[in-house]
């Protein structure tokens, strides 16, 4: 099942460009089936849409590499922080911090389910009108993406990700500010938040 949000993709204006923008501009990246193979979707912040003619993966790397950022060490830090060994989010900076959804069945084995959405321009999670079991996500731009998980699902990832730019090295410290309004932070996730930044403390003060 290709995402949803594909049946919109006509009223976007669509470009098909390889060059990154910044990562304040950056809504989300979604895999995406064309002629050419599997290529990324890049949503922009202004409502309109980017092809790249490469994976997602591909695309992160490249968005990592541009702030000279070890995605690996990102990734065991992330891990770490939130316990899980897969699917972390991934702040890359201030401005980009992105987590996981399921967004597709993939055709070909191998392929990713996989999208990723930039907290910042989430603007609401709610359960899918036609059905429950899916999450409409409402991003700035005025995007919206059906995702193959549950509204509570993806509101669990937006607090990892809270947690994980809270200690990444690049948002160290930083309290990240509700996105939406639409969910909350759970109290677990506070908690882990107070003994992070008791621990920071702890190392400014060596």
């Amino acid at each position: 099942m290709e995402h949803m949000f594909l049946e919109n993709f006509k009223r976007k204006v669509i470009h098909v460009n390889n060059t990154l923008p910044a990562h304040s501009d950056i809504a989300a990246l979604l895999p995406c089936y064309t002629s050419t193979g599997d290529c990324t979707s890049l949503l922009i912040r202004d409502g309109t849409v980017r092809l790249l003619t490469l994976r997602v993966r591909t695309a992160i790397a490249r968005l990592a590499r541009r702030q000279a950022t070890d995605l690996l060490s990102l990734k065991q830090a992330c891990s770490e922080n939130t316990q899980r060994t897969n699917l972390q989010p991934l702040p890359l900076s201030a401005e980009l911090l992105l987590f996981p959804v399921k967004i597709r069945t993939p055709r070909v084995p191998g392929d990713t389910c996989t999208g990723y959405m930039n907290y910042h321009a989430v603007k609401s999670v709610l359960p899918c009108a036609h059905n429950p079991a899916h999450a409409t996500i409402t991003l700035a731009g005025s995007h919206t993406v059906t995702a193959l998980w549950r509204a509570a699902t993806v509101t669990r990832y937006l607090q990892l990700s809270q947690l994980a730019a809270f200690a990444a090295p690049l948002t160290a410290g930083r309290i990240v500010r509700e996105a939406t309004g639409q969910y909350q932070t759970d109290l677990t996730i506070l908690h882990k938040m107070t003994e992070l930044q008791e621990m920071l403390l702890k190392r400014q003060l060596r």
